[in-house]
Formats: C-alpha cells, structure tokens, sequence
C-alpha cells in the first residue's frame, strides 16, 4: 500500500482499536475530515456529529501548540536577573567568560605557561618508566620459559 502524502491536522483515538491514529482532510469536493488509523485504515464518515468532534480536536490541538509555542519562545528570550537562579548552562557560559578574561589578563603580562604543566610532565616520566620495567619483566620471564 503507497504511503500517503496528506497532511496530519490531529491526532485522537482510534473508536475500534484503542491506538492513535492521525486526522486528515479529504481532497475532493467536500473536504470532509476523516480518521486514518494504521490498523483499521479509513473512516471517512461524513456525519455532523463525527465531523464537529473531528473539527473539535482539531482545535483543540491547534492552540494548545500555539500555547506551548508562546511559552518557548519566552523561556528563549528570558535574560535573568543578577540575583536569579539559572540554569547550568548559562552559568557555565558565564565561567567561561571569566576564565578567558582571565586568559587574556595572563597573555597580557606575559604569563603562558599553566602552573601545573611541570607536574603533568613528572607523571608522563613515572608512566613511561613504570611500562619499561613492565616489558624487561616480560621479556625477562618469556626468556625462560623458551628455555626449559
């Protein structure tokens, strides 16, 4: 069966088989709404009472995501205020912005090397030490287990 290309205006729950299935609008002549579940396939009566329910949730949908909308849109433009509580994300923004000032300050009086660059090397020499011995002790036992 092709696949339909109409739109989907709602959702509701399908009066046969209990799933969800998507509202559409008929392209001939009427342009009546009818259910189309992935079960059951069409219904496409045409009744007052079934189109004013089908019309009904329609609606209802419609403003409750123009709703939900709105209510992004001004979580989005939402600047807190010094004081306000914000959510991680925007307190890590602002970290970050002080540590690159801080950054900047140190490139600036000539400081470019972290305090903690020296010890990181000492541990990358305890490391590369620590796998040699690991390897002459291998080669060392492998050595004489060929020879007995």
């Amino acid at each position: 069966m092709a696949k339909s290309t109409k739109e989907n205006l709602g959702v509701i729950e399908c009066n046969a088989c209990g799933v969800f299935a998507n509202i559409r609008r008929r392209a001939n002549g009427q342009k009546l709404l009818y259910i189309a579940c992935p079960n059951c396939g069409n219904d496409q009566r045409s009744g007052a009472a079934q189109q004013a329910k089908l019309e009904k949730v329609i609606s209802t949908e419609t403003q409750q995501s123009q709703a939900i909308q709105s209510e992004r849109q001004e979580v989005l433009n939402h600047n807190p205020a010094h004081d306000e509580w914000a959510p991680k994300t925007e307190q890590i923004n602002s970290e970050i912005g002080a540590k690159l000032d801080d950054s900047e300050q140190r490139i600036t009086s000539g400081v470019t090397e972290d305090s903690n660059s020296a010890e990181h090397g000492k541990s990358g020499v305890w490391g590369w030490l620590g796998l040699a011995v690991v390897g002459v002790i291998a080669i060392a036992t492998g050595a004489r287990l060929q020879s007995s």
